[in-house]
Order: C-alpha cells, then sequence, then structure tokens
C-alpha cells in the first residue's frame, strides 16, 4: 500500500507500507513526475519526503531503480525517513552506488523534513 500526495507546504508526500511492487513503484514514480512537473510549472522547487517506516525490505529489481532515482525523477531533494536499520543502510547503499547527491535518509522525521525546507535547495 502507497500513497502520494502534494502537502500545504507544497511538498510531495509519498507513505509506502508492506510490499511494494514494481508496478506500485511504476505508479508512485508517475505521480511524483506529474507533482514535480507542476511544481515546476510553478517555479517552485521539487522536494520530497518518502516514509518508507512501514515498508517492507525492497526486491532486487526495486533497489536496481532506487540507486537511478536521479535519473529517473527531476527533484530538488528527497529524504527518506525510516526507524529500521536494515533499510537504512540498504537505502544508503543505493545512495553511494547511484552517486546520489540529493537525497538522504532520516530516523527523525522532524529532522528529514527540517532538512527538505532548508533553504540550501
Amino acid at each position: 500500500m502507497y500513497k502520494v500526495f502534494l502537502n500545504p507546504e507544497n511538498i510531495i508526500e509519498v507513505y509506502n507500507e508492506g510490499e511494494k511492487t514494481p508496478e506500485d513503484q511504476l505508479d508512485t514514480i508517475r505521480q511524483i513526475k506529474d507533482l514535480s512537473a507542476k511544481l515546476r510549472s510553478e517555479n517552485k522547487p521539487a522536494i520530497i519526503f518518502d516514509d518508507i517506516s512501514k515498508m517492507n525490505l525492497p526486491s532486487e529489481q526495486l533497489r536496481k531503480v532506487g540507486s537511478t532515482i536521479e535519473k529517473i525523477l527531476d527533484f530538488d531533494k528527497l529524504a527518506f525517513f525510516t526507524t529500521d536499520l536494515q533499510m537504512k543502510i540498504l537505502i544508503k547503499f543505493m545512495i553511494q552506488a547511484g552517486n546520489v547527491v540529493k537525497l538522504r535518509v532520516f530516523t527523525n522525521k522532524d529532522e528529514a523534513l527540517a532538512w527538505l525546507k532548508a533553504s540550501s535547495i
């Protein structure tokens, strides 16, 4: 299960729970692209908060897509939130493998949102 929406602060929020299929991932990417395009058309930054704290560990196929996220999506900043140590290690590995520089992983939701809102976009 997942949901994607634009919050009142113009942050694209993504919430994932349980198993995420490749079809779910494609739909999530499509929704994020649409919202990013909307923000860009309004001359606003595209920033994304992705809560993966209740998501199962992703399959190898999903991990491969995750390591190319900067090439797939147009965004200024992306913060992942998880309290699961395995997930955090996996995301950090994907960041390093994909040489992703506009993405960070946090174990504190407030810190993630503060980083996203910081003016250093």
